[in-house]
């Protein structure tokens, strides 16, 4: 793989989806950018977690594939249109990529949803 600002020399995923968030303007203090489960975590500390059926573009989704409770994949939704929620992932596959699912897939732990306009969402310990 080619050197990019989202290349860390390991799984992907997480670290672009947060370098797409912050070139969109989104500023959210991750304990690990890098690490799905501790954005998972960080969000629903933050309050920014939702259901999956909540979808909305710019919104980061989810995943567990191994269906064990630890989140194992984030993706940025592009689009929901009725029951489809079409994403873009980086390392899937070991690449970027658009892929599809339907509302209520299993492996769809849920979303998280961009912090307010002009906000930066910190990460508050409990």
């Amino acid at each position: 793989m080619e050197k990019r600002p989202y290349n860390i020399s390991d799984a992907w995923c997480a670290s672009f989806a947060s370098w797409l968030w912050e070139k969109a303007g989104y500023k959210v203090n991750w304990t690990n950018k890098n690490y799905v489960p501790s954005i998972w975590s960080d969000a629903k500390r933050m309050g920014l977690a939702a259901n999956a059926a909540n979808a909305q573009p710019g919104d980061m989704i989810i995943f567990d594939w191994q269906g064990d409770g630890n989140p194992d994949h984030v993706g940025i939704v592009e689009s929901v249109n009725g029951n489809s929620i079409t994403t873009i992932e980086g390392n899937s596959s070991d690449a970027i990529r658009r892929n599809n699912y339907r509302v209520g897939t299993s492996s769809l732990v849920g979303v998280v949803k961009p912090p307010p306009a002009g906000t930066q969402a910190q990460n508050v310990a409990v």
